[in-house]
């Protein structure tokens, strides 16, 4: 008979047998297993201490991550609370858009932010959100079914910048840049545009989550919709 004994096959003999150490409880103490850090050699009742140690450690680690975690959408779930009250304190969807940038730059605590709507019945000197339809920002926005989060050098990004103000355009310089196209319901088409800008790269970073920015940008829409230009499919 093979006296030959593997890896795979000590496994799944005392995964098979789980009384095997309760038959031999000698064995336990007598083992000597490879300190992984130590250099040494420690008892497998040791080793088993050690391993549930490392697994409680991880666990903590991991319970504090989602503390954290819930603690920053709570936060995000008060301010979005709190921006969305000032919203409905204003009757005028004007008034609301005047105030649109400078509010969410403030209660979200993003370093710029700047608002654009096409074709809006006003001048530009009196709203500077007011964007010509020509603008390059349109089509961006046209292309886009949900918010995104690029590096500040994009080509994308770039397009967007353009609508900051000169000194946003400046801070913004090798940060990040998160892009909200605004548009009513499902249309295909935009009808303006947020776009959010920081000098930290990691803050609209593509690998962020955009939950919470998609349901900025809804709510934005819902709240300036009135001032959406017509736009023909085509145009």
């Amino acid at each position: 008979m093979s006296t030959d004994v593997t890896e795979k096959g000590v496994v799944a003999f005392l995964q098979s047998d789980p009384d095997f150490f309760v038959r031999h409880p000698n064995l336990l103490a007598d083992l000597n297993i490879p300190h992984g850090q130590s250099g040494g050699s420690v008892s497998l009742i040791e080793r088993q201490a050690l391993v549930l140690r490392e697994r409680v450690k991880a666990l903590e680690t991991r319970m504090a991550s989602l503390v954290h975690n819930a603690q920053d959408n709570r936060r995000l779930d008060d301010q979005l609370m709190l921006w969305v009250r000032g919203l409905l304190q204003s009757s005028e969807a004007v008034h609301r858009a005047d105030g649109m940038a400078k509010g969410l730059s403030k209660i979200f605590a993003v370093p710029s932010a700047a608002l654009a709507i096409w074709g809006a019945g006003q001048p530009r000197d009196t709203h500077p959100w007011r964007v010509s339809e020509t603008d390059a920002a349109v089509a961006l926005a046209d292309g886009l079914l949900r918010p995104i989060c690029l590096p500040a050098e994009a080509h994308q990004a770039q397009v967007a910048i353009g609508i900051l103000s000169p000194a946003d355009r400046d801070a913004t310089s090798g940060g990040s840049v998160a892009i909200l196209p605004l548009r009513v319901g499902a249309s295909p088409l935009s009808f303006g545009l947020l776009v959010f800008g920081a000098p930290d790269a990691s803050r609209f970073s593509p690998d962020v989550g955009i939950d919470f920015l998609e349901r900025l940008a809804e709510l934005t829409s819902a709240s300036l919709q009135s001032l959406a230009a017509p736009r023909p499919l085509g145009a």
